[in-house]
């Protein structure tokens, strides 16, 4: 039952971090999918239905751990199993898709909202569920604040939103210099990770209509390359454990490199995976002592 959208997704899938795209492009696909079978087209309900009874008997797969049939269902098991999705949420989607079908008109309020509960929150759950419960409001929601509330109440939290954010580059990058600047393979780090985080503080408060944004743009780039490439390759450990080690230290790095430019494009705080790639980053001082300890 192919039909043609109006919808707007593809040109807001843009403003989403690269690392979200694809989980939040399959969660859409699942649910755009299911909507178009219970209200787009002139299928019958009684196929309306059945259409929804295939997908839920694809969701009961996923959850009792069989291989799903059909290829969007493969994707989204992966995506489930990756992320630790609440399967639940899923199927409420689905409850509300096929209440479409048979149900027309609300009796009362709690009636309705019960409805809105298994239709509109699961969606807006599941994202911040994949995001950590941070920056969707901004990817989504901020921007229609403007048109919600008093502009001098909007500019407000703007600014505190952006205050927020610079506190989430600035524990960042404290941990990165904390943790890997006593290691060998990555000493002299210090100065590449302050050079980062001015370079993404300076991202972060300037516009994008801004005649600088060009320079400063380069300038936060160059940085992260800087920051990620520098490595004392003549300190490389001998013993096949420790060099792994170190290419764990690499890859570390690097996604805080990661985490600090999609805080900076989104120009909001992050603060649970911010406090997540913290302890990470503790954790992986503390495996390079005991290291240490046993040479």
């Amino acid at each position: 039952m192919p039909v043609d959208h109006y919808e707007n997704f593809p040109v807001a899938s843009l403003l989403v971090p690269a690392r979200l795209r694809q989980p939040i492009e399959v969660i859409y696909r699942f649910a755009r999918s299911a909507d178009d079978i219970a209200d787009e087209g002139d299928a019958t309900p009684d196929e309306r239905l059945a259409g929804l009874a295939a997908y839920r008997d694809e969701l009961e797969r996923i959850a009792a751990g069989t291989p799903p049939q059909t290829p969007l269902f493969v994707a989204l098991a992966e995506v489930i199993a990756t992320h630790a999705l609440p399967i639940q949420l899923f199927r409420d989607l689905l409850d509300a898709f096929a209440q479409d079908v048979v149900k027309k008109r609300y009796a009362d309020y709690p009636e309705l909202l019960d409805y809105c509960r298994r239709s509109a929150n699961p969606v807006g759950r599941l994202v911040l569920h994949r995001s950590g419960e941070e920056g969707i409001d901004e990817l989504w929601g901020e921007p229609f604040k403007a048109f919600s509330i008093p502009l001098e109440d909007f500019y407000e939290s703007r600014y505190v939103k952006i205050a927020l954010t610079l506190r989430d580059i600035d524990r960042i990058a404290g941990a990165i210099a904390a943790n890997f600047g006593p290691l060998p393979c990555f000493a002299g780090l210090g100065p590449h990770v302050q050079a980062f985080a001015c370079a993404a503080k300076t991202k972060t408060e300037t516009l994008r209509t801004d005649p600088d944004i060009f320079d400063v743009w380069t300038s936060f780039v160059t940085a992260g390359e800087r920051l990620c490439a520098h490595f004392n390759a003549a300190a490389m450990p001998e013993g096949l454990e420790d060099q792994h080690l170190v290419a764990d230290g690499r890859q570390l790095l690097q996604r805080g490199r990661d985490l600090i430019s999609d805080i900076t494009r989104a120009r909001t705080p992050m603060p649970k995976s911010a406090q997540e790639y913290i302890e990470r980053c503790e954790a992986y001082a503390a495996r390079c002592a005991r290291a240490e300890t046993r040479a």
